[in-house]
């Protein structure tokens, strides 16, 4: 037997193991589950025995039947990495940070400026959120804007009206398979980022190579723009 310890004071010696990354009870009956359920989730967990338990959170709870009785699990995970962790995704994003992880976030920030569009597109949510306040962007920036990524054209001074969405002359979404980037699945561009002469697309399982520039049509819509090519 071991004493269970929460936050709010209260204790109670059960039948329990644990890994650091979960607590396993060992009960009587299903009946018997739902008590300590409750009690533990009105308050949190502060220790067992002498193994403190703060900073841990229950993340999942389940019930199963096990020799002799029911085997009740509660899966715990680490606030305070999980924390750190948020903190140094934040930082990427351009959040502050502590000193003690802004090294990371700036070695963190090398490695997201180096992915090529097409890679860094799928973290779109490292990188900075368009901001309408008079930032100074330049040509080949990349910010965040409506779950997607998107890179600055030219060079300007942000203002709300000119948001990547509706500033088609500033901002463009990069479409895989463009300016050299890895090929991916044909998108529908806008006038702001066309197709070009070269690109490279896949489109219903096949491979095909614009042979136009400003490009905008699917192989489908207007075979003429495109050839199928192997690769």
């Amino acid at each position: 037997m071991k004493t269970l310890k929460l936050v709010d004071g209260s204790s109670f010696d059960v039948a329990v193991t644990s890994s650091g990354a979960s607590l396993v009870f060992v009960l009587t009956s299903f009946a018997d589950c739902d008590p300590l359920v409750q009690q533990i989730k009105a308050s949190a967990l502060a220790s067992l025995d002498d193994a403190p338990l703060n900073g841990k959170a229950i993340t999942a709870i389940t019930a199963a039947k096990a020799d002799g009785g029911v085997q009740l699990t509660f899966t715990l995970s680490d606030t305070t990495k999980q924390q750190t962790l948020d903190d140094i995704a934040g930082g990427i994003a351009g959040g502050s940070v502590s000193s003690d992880i802004q090294q990371i976030v700036d070695l963190a920030k090398k490695g997201r400026d180096s992915l090529s569009d097409t890679d860094a597109a799928g973290y779109a949510e490292y990188f900075p959120e368009w901001s309408p306040d008079s930032v100074a962007y330049k040509a080949g920036d990349r910010v965040q804007y409506g779950g997607k990524l998107w890179k600055v054209s030219s060079d300007h001074t942000s203002q709300a009206n000119w948001d990547p969405a509706d500033a088609h002359s500033l901002f463009a979404e990069i479409l895989p398979g463009q300016a050299g980037t890895p090929i991916g699945e044909w998108k529908q561009p806008d006038a702001s980022n066309t197709y070009s002469k070269g690109d490279k697309v896949t489109y219903n399982g096949k491979t095909y190579e614009s042979t136009i520039d400003n490009n905008a049509w699917s192989p489908e819509a207007y075979p003429q723009g495109w050839k199928g090519i192997t690769e």
